[in-house]
């Protein structure tokens, strides 16, 4: 029975379309129980239940000085014997499910997001091993490393064992990638809202095996500095829908995706005034009238390579994004008006589509890397703590869109330091410098496997991220 909450759990709030929320409470023992607290009126049942009464854990704890391995010891046993334990435990005739194993990790890893991963040991009753082998199984934990044969401890019976035998680690990089997720093929914060309704399924697009691997060639010449090969991309969630959602409990917020409509007068009327607004244009260069923003987000629209989106805090949209394959990206200065025209030596001024640069031809990119675009319409969502929510969640959608995207990449201005430095605090390194047209970028990525060694969800605390060691270097020198 639960007593009271426990004050170091935040709430467990899923993502769209659910938005179920769960509260972590004190059993009479002392240990921590997940129980359902509400459904809003505003979400969507959830396939089974994500809870249960009688499953508890204790809270996580680190391992006493001298059960800790030497920190030269940096073998995986030694590793994983400084991870901080966790038990869980339920009655024998009270099995839990996969899927509600997962949200209690959901729990925990929303209260200690630093943790790379935890040791698990489960009660020795009837169905533990089938949910331990569930757990291996769908890559959410994996076995405690074994010891080095010198540090095997011999038994009675002439076996050996060694400390953290019979332990699971649970793995945060397997967590924020959707391992177990309980909503079906596609991790629960890329189940989306409305993005396949127009479709007419039988059941919803996320239950649906990923996207096949087929090629074709894009070729933009001579219009465009484009000619490549690469695969076809999956057609883009229906616009007004939510291809992402999650909820950021030190703001106590869900951040979401919206897939923009351009024709929608709503949408088309906040990028309009979002675009004149002379903080914005100065960093977009991107002023005009609705006609003209109507076509730049209709073309947008038809470009298979590039997915517009506005980011929502709760209800409230406060930023635009634009999501790239980066094989085909163009980074265009669109100077449609006589005042923002580039003009040659001699004063005359350069047409629009030789203006443009194809950043894929300076960074080799992979076939399914990503990169993004952004800005802040609403200033008063600005702040560190917000900012590190949306960067992260765009990088975060980035790598759970396809699984194949190996890297993120962005080509940012070389002298906007405060951009570079939230680059660098999302694990994102400066590559090189790379002239285009308009600008002097920075090629900026990380790759799928060190932004999931970081999980950088969650603000560390810093009001401004630290600057990038390389770029202070290189700048002093060019």
């Amino acid at each position: 029975m639960t007593s009271s909450l426990a004050p170091n759990y935040p709430a467990v709030k899923l993502p769209h379309p659910f938005l179920t929320v769960y509260r972590v409470g004190k059993t009479s023992s002392n240990g921590l129980v997940l129980t359902f607290d509400k459904q809003p009126a505003d979400g969507r049942a959830l396939p089974e239940p994500l809870h249960h009464d009688s499953l508890s854990w204790t809270e996580l704890a680190s391992p006493a000085k001298e059960d800790r391995p030497p920190i030269l010891d940096n073998g995986p046993w030694a590793r994983a014997r400084r991870a901080p334990s966790t038990s869980f435990t339920w009655p024998a005739d009270k099995l839990p499910t996969l899927a509600q194993i997962w949200n209690v990790v959901h729990a925990i890893y929303l209260a200690h997001p630093s943790n790379e991963y935890f040791r698990l040991s489960l009660p020795a009753i009837k169905g533990s091993e089938l949910l331990r082998n569930q757990l291996i199984h769908t890559g959410l934990a994996i076995n405690h490393p074994k010891k080095t044969a010198r540090h095997l401890l011999p038994l009675n019976d002439g076996t050996t064992s060694y400390p953290g035998q019979g332990e699971l680690l649970v793995l945060r990089s397997s967590f924020w990638q959707g391992a177990a997720s309980p909503t079906g093929p596609r991790p629960i914060w890329v189940t989306g809202d409305g993005i396949d309704t127009h479709l007419g399924l039988s059941k919803p697009l996320s239950q649906y095996p990923a996207w096949p691997e087929n090629f074709h060639i894009t070729n933009r010449f001579p219009d465009e500095a484009v000619y490549t090969r690469h695969p076809v991309r999956q057609p883009k969630p229906r616009p007004g829908s939510i291809a992402y959602s999650r909820f950021v409990p030190e703001i106590d917020m869900h951040f979401s995706l919206e897939v923009v409509d351009y024709t929608n007068q709503g949408h088309l009327e906040l990028f309009n005034k979002w675009q004149n607004d002379p903080r914005v244009a100065a960093g977009w260069n991107e002023t005009g009238t609705l006609d003209e923003h109507r076509e730049y987000l209709r073309k947008l629209h038809d470009d298979p390579h590039v997915l517009c989106l506005f980011g929502r805090f709760d209800s409230t949209r406060f930023a635009y994004f634009e999501l790239y394959w980066a094989k085909v990206c163009i980074c265009i200065s669109l100077a449609r008006h006589p005042s923002n025209l580039v003009k040659d030596d001699n004063s005359n001024h350069i047409p629009p589509q030789k203006q443009e640069d194809h950043y894929g031809a300076h960074s080799d990119p992979a076939n399914y890397d990503r990169g993004r675009h952004s800005l802040v319409g609403d200033a008063s969502f600005r702040g560190s703590q917000k900012v590190n929510a949306w960067y992260s969640s765009c990088i975060h959608y980035c790598f759970l869109d396809d699984n194949r995207t190996a890297n993120v990449v962005g080509e940012p201005k070389a002298a906007g330091a405060i951009i570079l430095s939230y680059e660098n605090a999302q694990g994102l390194t400066i590559g090189k410098y790379v002239d285009l047209g308009h600008k002097r970028s920075v090629h900026s990525i990380c790759s799928r496997e060190k932004w999931f060694q970081l999980c950088p969800l969650f603000w560390d605390g810093r009001e401004k991220p630290l600057e990038s060691a390389d770029r202070a270097a290189w700048n002093a020198k060019l």
